[in-house]
Parts: structure tokens; sequence; C-alpha cells
């Protein structure tokens, strides 16, 4: 007669699955609903309303356009991270002929309060490629949808140093694309001071760039 000398292997009978969560080591359990948040690339928040107050081109002392009545509150830029859109917005009085839209030379406020200002609008779309720094892309007013700059020719679009200052609500932008605010494209440094929102509408240039 053959004796078997194998082990006698213990059967469980099948448990429901939630006593199987039960069972099993927490180490173990994995929520496939619980991911975790991506971390917020922006440096600062940037939307709204933002007023040039100081600038330098080219290695140049800051001027202080705070500080100048005719061009103080005449160079605006607004930021809408939802859209991924920022308009820019220049100033010019019809005492200027032709229509001088530079931070160097426009004399926006200097007529009557009530006087129709001239105003220059520049679209861009952008994105924060880090804390320290932002792609952007410009595009022509009343464009229709913006572009990614994400996916855009790296020759045509421009990254911009994007920093938040010790000074409340005052960020530093360097360089602008070419053109805004009268930048060289990579060396031109701005400091801009958050205002209300109320001062860009005059210039009509958001519904110009995001059709209102």
């Amino acid at each position: 007669m053959v004796v078997s000398t194998s082990p006698k292997v213990a059967i469980m009978p099948s448990l429901p699955l939630r006593v199987l969560h039960v069972l099993l080591p927490a180490s173990l359990i994995v929520c496939v609903a619980c991911q975790e948040e991506e971390p917020d690339p922006r440096g600062f928040d940037e939307n709204g309303t933002w007023s040039l107050q100081e600038w330098a081109d080219n290695g140049s002392d800051f001027q202080d356009l705070s500080k100048i009545d005719v061009r103080r509150d005449s160079f605006f830029l607004k930021f809408s991270e939802a859209k991924g859109t920022v308009a820019a917005a220049a100033c010019s009085s019809p005492l200027d002929d032709p229509p001088d839209y530079s931070p160097y030379s426009s004399r926006c406020r200097g007529g009557s309060d009530d006087e129709e200002r001239l105003w220059d609008c520049k679209c861009f779309s952008y994105d924060w490629r880090s804390e320290l720094s932002q792609v952007w892309l410009q595009f022509e007013p009343g464009g229709g949808k913006p572009p990614n700059p994400n996916t855009a020719d790296e020759s045509k679009v421009t990254m911009v140093d994007a920093d938040e200052m010790d000074v409340a609500n005052t960020i530093r932008l360097s360089p602008l694309p070419a053109g805004a605010f009268s930048s060289d494209g990579s060396s031109s440094v701005y400091l801009l001071q958050k205002k209300s929102d109320n001062l860009f509408d005059e210039s009509g240039c958001w519904e110009e760039c995001v059709g209102g």
C-alpha cells in the first residue's frame, strides 16, 4: 500500500471582494481615483490689469513713468489665465502727430481729461514654462482662437522672464516681444503694478483680443 507523504493543503472558501479588501494590508490598496494634483507652475497670480511703472532698455537707467504726468497709467497689460491671453494697450494723445505709442515720448495724458485718446492694441497667447518664465506668441486682433504658444515655431515666440517683486503687487517682465511698449525683444525690462480693470477698459483692447 502506498502512503502519500504530500502535505495536506487547506482550501479556503471564496471570500467576497469586500472581505478581501479588508484583509489586504493598507500598503497594497491603491486608490485609482485619488490622483495627486499637479503643482501650479505659476510664479504669481497674473490675472487682471497691470500698469507700466518703470522700464529700461539696453542696460539704460530705469525711467519712472509714474512720475511723468503725461505717461502715467498709459501702458497696460491684461492677463487671463483661463483664456491663455494677454492684451497690451499703449496710449497716444491726439496731440501726437503722427500717433506716438512709445513710453519714451507719448503724450497720452497731455490733453484734457475728456479727450478721446488713441490706443494701440497688441494680442498675445501665453503660457508658463516654469515659475520664472512664460512663453508669448503674438496674434492679430480679431483673429479668432489664440494660437498655442507651446506648439509654435520657436523662432516666433518670445521667452519672458516673469518674477514677482518684493514691492507689493509689482511684477518684473523681461523682455516683452519686440515692438510691445518699444521693447527690443531681447534686453528690455518692465516693472508693472496691479491696477483696476477699469483703467484698461478705456482702451478697448480686451475686446479686440478676445472678442468681449
